[in-house]
């Protein structure tokens, strides 16, 4: 029953994040990026100062896929602290952002950069944590030892 429901959570999570933006009267340029994006005064930043206007509006509607992450205790083989990020993968690089919902609204928190594997500080791209093979080892290298006082039983920090 669990994996259900948290099947259900994670798609509606997804269609709230990666809903298509149409356009919009005030600035044209940010057409192609999602919702949750446009709601992000820091995420809706990132993107502006990676992509400069004339690129934003060459941009294919499909160009920035937007991939939702649960971290869970159950994931398996590799159990992670739960943790909801949403990756929005782009032409470039890409923003590693924390979901968040507030009286129905969803919204995502910038944590971070990522140019393959490797995740690096939003404001010193030269400041990098390292390389992960998921986005949930990251959440669970930044944020796993504050979340271990709350899921003291979900894994080892130091696996």
């Amino acid at each position: 029953m669990a994996g259900w429901y948290a099947r259900i959570r994670a798609g509606w999570w997804a269609m709230a994040l990666a809903w298509p933006v149409g356009l919009h009267a005030q600035d044209t340029t940010d057409r192609t990026l999602p919702d949750a994006v446009l709601r992000s005064p820091a995420a809706l930043a990132w993107f502006r100062a990676h992509f400069t206007a004339a690129e934003l509006k060459a941009l294919a509607p499909d160009a920035i896929r937007t991939e939702v992450y649960m971290c869970s205790c159950e994931d398996r083989p590799t159990p992670h602290y739960p943790y909801a990020l949403v990756v929005y993968v782009t032409p470039k690089e890409d923003l590693i952002a924390r979901a968040e919902g507030h009286e129905g609204e969803m919204s995502v928190v910038p944590l971070a950069q990522r140019q393959d594997m490797r995740y690096c500080a939003l404001d010193t791209p030269n400041k990098c944590y390292g390389t992960f093979r998921h986005p949930c080892d990251f959440s669970d290298f930044r944020y796993g030892r504050t979340l271990v006082k709350v899921f003291p039983d979900c894994r080892s920090v130091d696996r």
